[in-house]
């Protein structure tokens, strides 16, 4: 697995994809812990693996915390005497570069039966895919979340308030995102989107105190 995809091999130690979404990371960490658990599996490094599966799961299950893990592949590199170039980042549906990426959760709510399950769905996306996979999440709650007791209707509701404001967002990642798309514009000597980028995070700082990734 690529190492810049995954920085601290939690995709890796759970045997899943960085794409995998939450119910694939969910199955690979449950049969992970059930051959690791230290109770069944007598092996003597079978504590240590079984706290690494656990440490990776708290990251990924979380979307907030996940969303923090995959944008340390994004960190500005250090600087070199000749720098090489970086790759844009693309989007995570579609695969098209995206000038301006923003780091989305959205949320899908499903009833069944008694049981109601509140999905995220996230990812770096572009505008489109973002607008497309929104409305995508908001419909199937309103046709299959509402209706589950209690927290059907509740969750539907905040969820298709959160996916038309256009989805939950950490104002500190998008800006890791766009100041990484500036210096990668930069090294492949597209000057105009690197400025338009860095003058995005300058008026952003101009707005609010924020902690730029050196």
């Amino acid at each position: 697995m690529d190492k810049n995809k995954d920085p601290k091999g939690f995709y890796f130690c759970l045997g899943v994809a960085p794409i995998a979404n939450s119910d694939e990371i969910k199955a690979a960490y449950k049969q992970l812990a059930k051959k690791l658990h230290p109770d069944i599996n007598r092996d003597a490094n079978a504590k240590s693996l079984f706290q690494n599966i656990n440490d990776a799961y708290q990251i990924l299950s979380n979307p907030d915390s996940r969303a923090a893990y995959d944008s340390l592949r994004y960190s500005a590199p250090e600087p070199e005497p000749k720098a090489n170039e970086l790759d844009p980042i693309s989007c995570t549906n579609c695969g098209k570069i995206t000038a301006q990426p923003r780091s989305t959760i959205f949320f899908r709510v499903v009833s069944v039966v008694v049981m109601t399950t509140k999905t995220p769905i996230q990812g770096t996306f572009c505008s489109a895919c973002a607008t497309k996979l929104g409305l995508q999440a908001s419909i199937i709650s309103a046709v299959f979340g509402w209706w589950g007791f209690p927290w059907g209707p509740i969750w539907t509701i905040s969820s298709i308030c959160t996916n038309a404001g256009g989805g939950r967002h950490s104002q500190e990642i998008d800006e890791k995102l766009t100041w990484y798309n500036a210096l990668a514009f930069l090294s492949r000597g597209k000057l105009a989107i690197s400025y338009a980028l860095a003058k995005d995070i300058q008026s952003r700082f101009e707005m609010g105190p924020m902690e730029m990734p050196l």
